[in-house]
């Protein structure tokens, strides 16, 4: 169970955390206090969003699917619900 933006970050950027936050000039402290909080992908900065499109090469639709996909499948495994039976 990983927080859907971490998920991003390291299964399709293939990065750490401390990697993007670096690339992108990003506090890895404003990463971890977002997590902590369990910010929603509609609370997020736009200035994150537009750091994870131009770092990944998606179109914005698609990154903002991916997260949303990512961010149910944490939901619902931190839930205990099993979406797959």
């Amino acid at each position: 169970m990983q927080y859907s933006v971490y998920r991003f970050i390291s299964e399709d950027l293939n990065m750490t955390v401390n990697a993007f936050a670096k690339a992108t000039f990003t506090k890895q402290s404003r990463l971890s206090m977002w997590k902590t909080r369990e910010k929603t992908v509609g609370e997020l900065p736009i200035q994150l969003l537009v750091d994870l499109v131009a770092e990944s090469g998606l179109s914005y639709d698609d990154l903002l699917h991916k997260l949303m996909q990512y961010e149910i499948d944490y939901e619902t495994e931190k839930a205990g619900i099993d979406l797959n039976g």
